[in-house]
């Protein structure tokens, strides 16, 4: 499936400063904001419990993340 502007999807970080709540890594509640085509980059603003939501921006799906620190995920169904 591809990201489009507003869908719902899941925001993962292992950047400490990031970390909020107890939840480390995530996930945390995230809006797809902008996809660049022709990459697999998309902004997000990132929804955490007790702060501000924050625009977080160059986030690749994990699956083509690799390595990257940050990271985003489609929801599990359920």
């Amino acid at each position: 499936m591809k990201a489009s502007v507003g869908r719902v999807v899941h925001y993962f970080t292992k950047i400490q400063d990031q970390h909020v709540n107890g939840a480390g890594d995530g996930p945390y509640a995230a809006i797809v904001t902008q996809v660049f085509p022709g990459s697999d980059f998309v902004n997000l603003k990132v929804f955490a419990p007790f702060v501000e939501p924050r625009c977080i921006g160059s986030v690749r799906e994990k699956s083509v993340a690799g390595d990257d620190a940050v990271w985003w995920e489609w929801p599990a169904k359920v």
